[in-house]
């Protein structure tokens, strides 16, 4: 069976820190390579974020990450708030070939945790956002990937 180990935060810029390091430490155990996990440290931060910004319009819930390794080479995160209900898989990607100035503000975020994840989907269950991160986990010893 499946573990999954779960960390519960208030949604709080102050407090995503700790949910980069609750993840660090089960990654670090599962063997990840570092340039991998700097890409899902990049995603979480992310996901919390937006939540920590817009989820509780203007007050204060929680946040859960829920981490588990479905395969050996695959690790999957459950982001996931009681806050408005927001699917960022579908936030339209930005035009980033344009210059930044003449961009729309807002969506960066999003777009990069697209990018650097290997699946990005959403459900909305029992009153919860769930944002469902997948990246596949290289078990080579290089410290760098092309992906």
């Amino acid at each position: 069976m499946e573990k999954i180990k779960e960390l519960k935060i208030e949604a709080k810029l102050e407090n995503i820190e700790s949910a980069i390091r609750f993840i660090n430490s089960l990654l670090e155990e599962h063997g990840c390579r570092v340039d991998v996990m700097q890409r899902i440290d990049l995603a979480l931060e992310e996901m919390l974020v937006n939540i920590s910004q817009y989820a509780y319009e203007g007050i204060t819930g929680d946040a859960y990450v829920s981490v588990s390794f479905p395969e050996e080479t695959l690790v999957q995160l459950d982001i996931r708030d009681k806050g408005v209900p927001y699917d960022p898989t579908k936030k339209e990607d930005p035009d980033v070939s344009i210059p930044l100035r003449q961009r729309k503000k807002g969506g960066l975020g999003i777009y990069m945790t697209k990018m650097v994840m290997d699946e990005m989907c959403y459900e909305r269950k029992d009153g919860y956002n769930h944002t469902i991160l997948r990246k596949n986990l290289p078990k080579d010893s290089s410290t760098y990937s092309e992906t």
